[in-house]
């Protein structure tokens, strides 16, 4: 008897063509990636062949960036300040991105996964015992990968050119970075590694996660303290003192504050007279997301109590997914009490000028999120003479104190804050605080980076 004919179930051959083809495209990513960072791999060693005539007084300054997005906020402002920096100094820069930087003619995509590792990344959901060990798998094979390809980048770095200091700066790392590093290899008595920016919990106010951070740092600051690395020239910096105090303890003084290349060198000498800020159209000014991070909520809350604005305001909203329904309500609600509405990424020039028309700006963003973690808008509100209004137990917070220019607010007293500006003479504040705010935004040239690396590298 014949068997019986079983027709095939097209369900599961749709399932099947989807499997073939997301292996396929897989493969091809990782075949088009390998053949790409192999070309780059040789564009590397020409490079330095070409660099080892001069080997005997060349300091080279390589940017260690595995997240690089070009055009893409803090990653482009390191990588032109950094550039123009090392060339006014005569040093050679080299740019080592990672797998989102395709088309670089002038950097080097040599890593495989980016700064932030798998685990780091915020769960949409409740993650299953499953998920976290996939997730950490992914995370060794990330280090793995990391360690390898600098561990290579150090040894011909070496080889090609053993006299002149070099630099390996890696501004958004974690601290498993440099412990995977350290597991693998050791750099050469005058390569200087520097790893800053700790990746810390988005919610903060979760004490597991800041104990696990607390945690890697014990374990690291041990690794540092042995006699072999001790030796060793190696750092860790932060740009956010609340999170140096925390760690500082374990790390000890390889823990330095730092602060990111946010501002060209002439910036902080050409901050607006104080007459400027008599004429600014707007007298505040919001420039962020539609989230409850970036404070959205608030800034809501505050058009639907319009009559509370006694003057005009600008407000621009940055797109990203998931839009709350309350948006266009929000426009209307701010438009129809007089003030400006801008949805869209700015060019460079279009938001310095935006900023240059605000009096004040407001900074209500979440403050779990902000404990620990520093914000360049604050930076471009200081070097346009805006007037920062920031959330209270913040590192925006610590900065408005330190140069005494700015309002701390508590959470529940930002229905206040339109009165509250409406009383102050911003031109007289600024006139008062413009030296001091000058002196702290020099910490924030690629100028003063160079020159403290070069100086713990003594």
């Amino acid at each position: 008897m014949p068997a019986p004919y079983h027709q095939p179930d097209p369900l599961h051959f749709a399932w099947l063509l989807r499997k073939i083809r997301r292996v396929l495209r897989h493969a091809w990513h990782t075949v088009n990636l390998g053949c790409r960072q192999a070309w780059h791999a040789v564009r590397l060693l020409c490079l330095l062949a070409r660099l080892r005539p001069r080997a005997d007084s060349l300091k080279r300054f390589y940017l260690i960036d595995p997240s690089f997005r070009e055009n893409f906020g803090l990653y482009d402002a390191l990588s032109r300040r950094l550039r123009a920096e090392c060339a006014a100094r005569g040093w050679v820069f080299i740019h080592l991105t990672g797998p989102f930087d395709r088309w670089g003619t002038d950097r080097l995509s040599l890593f495989f996964a980016a700064a932030l590792l798998p685990t780091r990344i915020p769960p949409e959901h409740e993650r299953s015992p499953r998920e976290l060990r996939e997730l950490r798998r992914a995370d060794a094979r990330a280090l793995r990968h990391f360690s390898r390809r600098l561990d290579a980048v150090l040894a011909l770095d070496r080889w090609f050119l053993p006299a002149g200091d070099s630099y390996f700066y890696f501004p958004t790392g974690d601290l498993l970075y440099l412990y995977a590093l350290l597991d693998k290899s050791r750099p050469g008595p005058r390569q200087h590694i520097v790893s800053m920016h700790f990746n810390v919990p988005c919610d903060q106010a979760q004490t597991r996660e800041l104990r696990r951070l607390v945690c890697q740092s014990r374990l690291l600051g041990r690794r540092l303290r042995q006699p072999v690395v001790a030796s060793l020239s190696i750092r860790l910096g932060t740009d956010v003192p609340a999170l140096q105090r925390l760690l500082a303890p374990a790390l000890g003084s390889s823990c330095q504050l730092l602060h990111f290349p946010l501002l060209d060198p002439a910036e902080p000498d050409a901050l607006p007279l104080p007459a400027s800020l008599a004429s600014r159209p707007y007298a505040w000014g919001y420039f962020g997301y539609a989230s409850p991070k970036h404070g959205w909520p608030v800034i809501y809350r505050l058009l639907q109590n319009a009559p509370a604005f006694t003057s005009r305001g600008f407000i621009s909203i940055n797109p990203q997914p998931g839009y709350p329904e309350m948006l266009e309500e929000a426009k209307t609600a701010a438009m129809a009490a007089g003030n400006s509405f801008h949805f869209g990424y700015w060019a460079d020039g279009e938001y310095a000028a935006a900023l240059a028309r605000c009096a004040a700006l407001l900074f209500p963003y979440d403050r779990p999120p902000y404990a620990m973690v520093s914000s360049g808008k604050l930076i471009d509100a200081l070097r346009h003479a805006c007037f920062p209004v920031v959330p209270a137990g913040t590192w925006l917070a610590e900065a408005v104190q330190e140069v005494g220019y700015g309002l701390v607010v508590q959470e529940q007293d930002w229905p206040e804050v339109p009165r509250q500006l409406a009383t102050l003479d911003f031109p007289a504040l600024w006139s008062d605080r413009r030296l001091r705010v000058r002196d702290f935004l020099q910490q924030f040239t690629a100028a003063n980076l160079v020159a403290s690396l070069s100086a713990s590298a003594r």
